[in-house]
């Protein structure tokens, strides 16, 4: 009787691991989504973003970004403005990605007398960590070319098409 006791004490022991074995093991997909905040990068100063993985095959990814920053009025400005980045990314790898990007951003200046609409273009080259549900972090270089201004081409200078070199860093949590 006791050597029966023995015998199933093992295997249940031996069952058990073998299952926690299978647990560690386990591949934990990294998440699809992800809000965060982002300080300078294609929405010059600031922004708040919303991202999503629409598409995933092996370490390959495609996100979107969509995104909101507001400017009050100050004693700068006497205007207040807001900004709308949209953003389509490439990542490559795995909870630790190369990002290659295109994004645009709508700026508008709310103007008393003269409001004003600008389209910037960027593209992104960065590093993005986004692992299991948590903390995620991105750095990028992301250089601006004003496209369109329909106040006296303040940004482009005139008759020359000026890139600003540029960087962004964000920071936020992905799900």
């Amino acid at each position: 009787m006791l050597h029966k006791a023995f015998i199933f004490l093992f295997l249940l022991l031996l069952s058990n691991l073998s299952y926690s074995q299978q647990d560690s093991t386990k591949f934990v997909e990294p998440p699809k989504r992800a809000v965060y905040f982002e300080a300078l990068g294609t929405a010059l100063f600031y922004s708040v973003n919303y991202d999503q993985v629409f598409y995933r095959y092996k370490r390959l990814s495609l996100s979107g970004r969509l995104g909101l920053s507001y400017y009050p009025k100050n004693l700068v400005n006497n205007y207040s403005s807001a900004s709308v980045p949209v953003e389509v990314n490439l990542m490559i790898g795995k909870g630790k990605y190369f990002e290659v990007g295109l994004a645009g951003l709508f700026h508008r200046n709310f103007k008393k007398d003269d409001p004003s609409n600008i389209l910037i273009a960027s593209l992104r080259l960065g590093y993005r960590n986004q692992k299991a549900n948590g903390l995620m972090y991105r750095i990028g270089f992301t250089p601006l070319l004003p496209v369109f201004e329909s106040d006296e081409n303040r940004l482009t200078g005139g008759d020359y098409i000026a890139i600003l070199p540029w960087v962004g860093f964000g920071v936020g949590y992905a799900f």
